[in-house]
Order: structure tokens, then sequence, then C-alpha cells
């Protein structure tokens, strides 16, 4: 795998997570999505870390970590506690 691809399957499981958390009916429910959301983030975290360190073409390198770092930049948006009614 690529960081392109476990970046979309990531966005993918992160976004279905928190709308779950938006939309649930209790709070044990928002912070059960939202926690899951929380998760595929770290996960994702280690996982794009671990093949950015993998990259030794520099000019790929540098690449790689740009995608990284907006990657997470829009992780980090959506991920938030301000978007869950009942975790505000």
């Amino acid at each position: 795998m690529n960081i392109k691809q476990i970046t979309d399957e990531a966005e993918k499981l992160i976004t279905e997570d928190m709308q779950k958390a938006i939309d649930a009916k209790d709070q044990w429910q928002a912070e059960m999505f939202f926690n899951w959301a929380v998760g595929t983030l770290n996960f994702w975290r280690r996982l794009a870390s671990f093949i950015v360190r993998q990259e030794s073409d520099l000019s790929k390198w540098n690449e790689v970590n740009k995608y990284r770092d907006d990657a997470l930049e829009k992780f980090e948006e959506l991920v938030s506690m301000d978007r869950v009614p009942f975790l505000k």
C-alpha cells in the first residue's frame, strides 16, 4: 500500500464514523463513534509515518511527506469534538 491508498481508506472510515457520531441519539453512541474516528486517525498517523520513513528517494520523500502533512491537517479538522452535538 502507498500513502494515497491508506489516506483514501482512512478518510472514508473517519468520515463515516464522524457522521455517525454527529447523528447519534445518545451520548454513549456519539462517544463511541468519535473514539472510532480518533482510533482510525491515530492508526493512519502511525502507518503514514512508517511509509514516509521508508521512502529513500529524496524527491519522492518530499512529495510523500507533504501529502501526509496536508492529509493530517484535513483529518484533524474532520475529527473534532466541536462537530459532535453531544460532545460540546
